[in-house]
Order: C-alpha cells, then structure tokens, then sequence
C-alpha cells in the first residue's frame, strides 16, 4: 500500500512566480517524527571533450523544505487526512529543460520522516516549471521598429542572377505564436531555383564555467518549390509555427549553465549552392509588461490588430496543451 501521496490543485505545470498549493494526503500511518514536503530545483552539464577532459558543473535554483506535521505538536497522524502547503515560486527561476548535456529539473517530495533514515517513506513528483521571460518592456516594443528586412543578390557563373527580398514582421516572439514569411525570389538567371525554404533553428549552449558546449538543431521548417528561369515566388504571410515545447531565449538571472539562441534562416536552393539570409529573433514565454503593474496590457503594434499581454497568468491555464493563455491576437 502506498504510504502518502502528493495531490496538486492543478497541473503539474507551473508558471514561475505563482504560488503552488496542494496537500499531502497519509493513507498508512507509520511510525514517525515529522511529515516534510521539499521542493528541489536543478540544473546539472556534463560533456566530454576529447579523450581525458571532462566538463560539468550543477547549480540549485530552489531548496525549501516545509514541515506539515510533527510528533511533538501533540495531535496525531491521520490517515486519509491532507496535510496542505503552499510554496510560492521565486519569479526568475529558470524552466524546466533537457538537452543533450543538461538538464533542469524540479522535483517535489514528501516525506514521512521516521528516527531511522533508513525506514523513511516518500512520494516524488515532477514539476514543469515556465519560466516568467518576456520577450521585451513594452515601452520598449512600443518604440522599436516592428518590421525587419534583409535582401540578396546571387550572381550566377553563368548569365543572369536570382535576387531575394525577405521580410518578418519583428523580431520577437512567444513561444506558441507564428513567425509570418513575406518574401519576394526572382529568378533572373537560366538554371531554375529548386526551393526556398524557411527555418527556425535553435542553438543551445552549455557552459561550466572552465568551457561551452553547443547543439544546434532546426526546430521546425516550411518550404515552397521550384522557380523557372524569369519567374518569381512570393512567399506571402507563410506561417512559420514556433512550438511551445522549446526553451525560450532567456534563461533568467539565476541560471548559468544554460542559455539559447535563436533565429530563422531563409534559404535559396540552386544547383550546388544555397544561399541564406540569417535573422537572429528573441523567444520569450510572455510578449511583456507594463512596468510596476499587475494587469493585462494591450500594445498596438499596427493599425488593425493588437497582443494581449499577460502579467502573471492563473496557475489554472498553464496546461501545456493550450496556447491561449501564452499568447492572443486579434485582427
């Protein structure tokens, strides 16, 4: 028979800042001196480098212990009784994560403590922990140009070029939103261009403070066919998804051994060759927010459509398999 069990109101998913609440239910009483729940959180590197050098390191963003009952405070153990808490998470830890050489995780255990370690009884929970990571201030957003453009010319061995004019409304983004493709390809040479692709690509690198290690890896790509000598494509608000699976941009403060680079990559394929123009974009978790306020916040980006921003969201909403409550927008 299970000996306790941890029971969360709400999901397993968690938005750092937001207080997590729960209780831990005893289903067999023991004997034992106290009735402990822990919240761990860490994030550990390991990679070799070459035959002898090994790196690593781990750090703790999280260790709070609470002590939900106590032998000595005079009443009794009951069993099917739920012994509540209430953690409320730091607003800068970092987000759950896993990578080739690393991993953050945070782990809840409770714990029927008995005077021998050894007899201990324990029940283990994971968290996924959604870091707070706005993309940008929104007085900030307000005041940057939205728009970011990049053009290129291919100038062929033979006769003629192929010229690429690539557009993405801005440079940042929340994770579970649309990166749209505007983009113009002109085939003025006479070999047919075979495709054009769109990429997002994250680099993830793993430090520990003696070196880095980097993973790169196309997160997700769209594609359109061939272009004929003297045509030209027009890639027109083509939706480039950005899974809301991926580690945002920003790690936060508190986190060393981790952080993450993206962008999108438009490639031009012809026979032999591939030519890209690069965009560095930022994803965050939230597109931002007002400053010294607890509210939602609404910023006109252009004329006819507008994103919701959200502040802190109800711990009700962090369902992974929803988007809403990341991200709105109107049109």
């Amino acid at each position: 028979m299970v000996a306790l069990n941890i029971k969360l109101n709400g999901s397993t998913v968690v938005f750092a800042g937001k207080t997590l609440t729960g209780s831990v239910i005893v289903h067999k009483v023991i004997p034992c001196k106290a009735l402990t729940l822990r919240l761990l959180g860490r994030g550990e590197t390991s990679w070799g480098d070459g035959e002898s050098a090994h790196h690593g390191s781990c750090e703790e963003y999280i260790n709070l212990k609470q002590t939900l009952w106590t032998y000595d405070g005079g009443k009794p153990l009951v069993s099917g009784k739920g012994y509540a808490f209430g953690i409320t998470l730091p607003e800068d830890l970092p987000p759950t994560f896993r990578g080739h050489y690393g991993s953050i995780k945070y782990v809840l255990t409770a714990t029927l403590e008995c005077s021998n370690p050894s007899l201990d009884k324990n029940s283990i929970d994971s968290l996924t922990v959604i870091s707070f990571s706005p993309v940008c201030n929104v007085h900030q957003m307000l005041l940057e140009a939205q728009t970011v453009k990049k053009e290129k010319k291919i100038n062929l061995t033979c006769d003629g070029c192929i010229s690429a004019k690539v557009t993405l409304p801005m440079s940042k983004y929340v994770l579970g939103e649309s990166i749209m493709i505007f983009a113009d390809v002109l085939n003025r040479g006479n070999v047919a261009v075979k495709k054009t692709t769109a990429s997002l690509v994250q680099t993830l690198i793993y430090s520990d403070g003696r070196g880095s290690k980097s993973e790169r890896a196309v997160i997700c790509k769209v594609k359109r066919g061939e272009i004929a000598p003297g045509m030209t494509y027009a890639w027109v608000s083509v939706p480039l998804v950005i899974p809301k699976t991926i580690s945002p941009s920003d790690f936060g403060p508190m986190c060393s051994l981790f952080r993450a680079e993206h962008c999108v990559e438009f490639t031009v394929y012809i026979a032999g060759i591939e030519e890209k123009l690069v965009f560095d974009v930022t994803l965050g978790t939230v597109c931002g927010r007002e400053p010294d306020t607890n509210r939602f916040v609404t910023s006109y980006l252009k004329q006819g459509s507008f994103r919701v921003l959200p502040f802190l969201l109800n711990a009700q909403e962090m369902d992974a398999s929803r988007t809403k409550w990341m991200f709105q927008r109107q049109r």
